[in-house]
């Protein structure tokens, strides 16, 4: 079973990802992939950013300001200002943050 600080940490990434909690089936499949790779939640941000429900959400995965200012609406029920949508938007598209890691580093900074 896995602990609860992993599993909270998965509900956070869906929360500031999807906007939703996770489905019971989805947290048991992150909990073992998690505990797979030491606890951490990264491996799961490549497979939800191409999975259906990102794009449909998010659309193409070059829309990087639709994605600031979705989990931005997600985490924090707001939009992003003008710096900190700029500050985000800079650092992916210097390569700096990969896209997939996004909503994780938006959910801890």
């Amino acid at each position: 079973m896995a602990s609860v600080q992993i599993l909270a940490s998965i509900q956070q990434v869906y929360l500031a990802y999807f906007g939703r909690p996770a489905d019971p089936e989805g947290l048991a499949f992150w909990a073992q992939v998690a505990e797979q790779n030491g606890g951490s939640v990264e491996s799961m941000m490549l497979a939800f950013t191409t999975a259906p429900e990102a794009i449909k959400l998010y659309g193409d995965v070059s829309g990087v300001d639709i994605r600031i200012d979705a989990i931005y609406q997600n985490v924090f029920g707001r939009n992003p200002d003008a710096q900190g949508e700029a500050f985000w938007k800079a650092l992916v598209d210097n390569g700096e943050v990969p896209l997939e890691n996004l909503a994780l580093l938006i959910l801890a900074g």
